[in-house]
């Protein structure tokens, strides 16, 4: 019995991860078939978007040395619904430009928007991503795998979606949906995560480990962020991610 009610909660954990990288994704994308040409209606020069679009990237690049501290110290549930409610919160503030005539203070507020969007976002991928490693790691490879897949369709479905709501409901409703969405996840994560605060080792290899393999994994060092750059697989892989996704995303400004 109580096998069965860990392997159900396991499957609706594994769920809403893979949940919040559909809807923080799609989230994301949403905007790019409307916003640019609403920028230009407000008077921003398209010289600008590129600038507008990238701070969400300059965000996760200048907290990603932090997400691994605040993992540890605040904990993975915790980091996960900051990321919700820091995305929700930009969207919901995003949706509201459209009140906003001024071109300089529409075009900061954008940043600003995007900036916080991409820190939440930062916290969702790094939370998510280490809990599945945490608690699962008899199926991490695959697990991860498959909140990947729903990354990949939080992208696809965003555009569609964004210019659905946009043609329906106005500048507002993508911005208001979205952000409403990723708001009401916050409760789930509250009522079926356990908070693990001030916890670096995976649960099972602690209880699992005898007396010389614990001494063994509380003697290893850890790598800072700047050590592991220096590792070449990493530094590799890395590049080869940022190049990708530099040819996913440059033309998003110009459509």
């Amino acid at each position: 019995m109580q096998v069965q009610e860990k392997d159900e909660t396991r499957k609706i954990i594994v769920s809403i991860l893979c949940l919040v990288n559909l809807t923080a994704n799609s989230a994301y994308s949403s905007i790019a078939p409307f916003y640019p040409a609403e920028a230009v209606k407000k008077g921003l020069p398209p010289a600008t978007l590129g600038l507008i679009f990238s701070g969400y990237s300059i965000s996760m690049c200048v907290f990603a040395p932090l997400f691994g501290t605040m993992l540890t110290n605040i904990g993975r549930k915790n980091v996960l619904m900051l990321g919700c409610l820091c995305e929700s919160i930009a969207m919901f503030c995003f949706g509201l430009f459209i009140y906003i005539d001024d071109p300089v203070t529409y075009g900061v507020l954008s940043f600003l928007c995007r900036f916080i969007e991409g820190f939440g976002n930062g916290c969702l991928n790094s939370s998510s991503s280490s809990i599945i490693s945490y608690n699962y790691e008899d199926n991490m490879s695959n697990l991860i795998g498959l909140t990947q897949t729903f990354t990949g369709l939080g992208m696809l479905s965003g555009p569609i979606v964004g210019s659905f709501l946009y043609e329906w409901g106005g500048f507002k409703l993508p911005f208001f949906v979205t952000g409403f969405c990723l708001f009401m996840l916050i409760f789930p994560i509250q009522y079926y995560l356990k908070n693990d605060k001030g916890s670096s080792q995976p649960g099972n290899q602690i209880q699992q480990a005898g007396p010389a393999q614990h001494s063994s994994t509380t003697n290893r060092r850890k790598l800072s962020f700047f050590e592991m750059l220096k590792v070449f697989p990493i530094m590799s892989t890395a590049m080869c991610m940022s190049a990708s996704l530099m040819c996913l995303t440059f033309k998003e400004p110009l459509l």
